[in-house]
């Protein structure tokens, strides 16, 4: 599933944004404080998912790509498969484009099918969590860089 869009900043700062994100969530699940600059390709750290109300999944958390400014790609290796989140950030005239992308690899056939029905099924939902997600970040961006643009 991917969404692209156009955001109020250049693609150095969506970048910065982003790996700040990155930053708080490692805080958050780890409880340990990182810089910006500590991190790299290949940073790793443990990240529990809430599956449903009783299940939550432990993995890692791999920062595979960090090529500042242009793209950021996360991994999220669990016991069934692994979770992608691309971020590829092109600068524009005014501000940047982003395409963001999430792709789920299976381990086993079994789990690559029902991947690829839930998908289908949940499409429409996920399509509109996607862009839900992309306006809270656009929102924060416009706070964060209002008087930069």
């Amino acid at each position: 599933m991917q969404s692209q869009r156009e955001f109020p900043c250049s693609d150095l700062q969506f970048f910065n944004y982003i790996a700040r994100r990155i930053c708080r969530d490692v805080q958050m699940e780890t409880g340990r404080k990182i810089e910006l600059r500590q991190l790299e390709e290949g940073f790793q750290y443990e990240k529990k998912v809430q599956i449903t109300q009783r299940r939550k999944i432990v993995g890692r958390m791999t920062v595979s790509v960090f090529q500042r400014p242009s793209c950021i790609r996360l991994e999220y290796e669990m016991e069934d498969g692994t979770q992608t989140q691309d971020y590829q950030i092109r600068p524009l005239q005014r501000g940047c484009q982003v395409l963001y992308q999430e792709r789920f690899h299976a381990r086993q056939i079994s789990r690559k099918l029902m991947s690829a029905v839930n998908e289908q099924l949940r499409g429409k939902t996920h399509r509109r969590k996607m862009e839900e997600m992309m306006n809270s970040w656009e929102k924060e961006i416009r706070q964060l860089y209002s008087s930069h643009f």
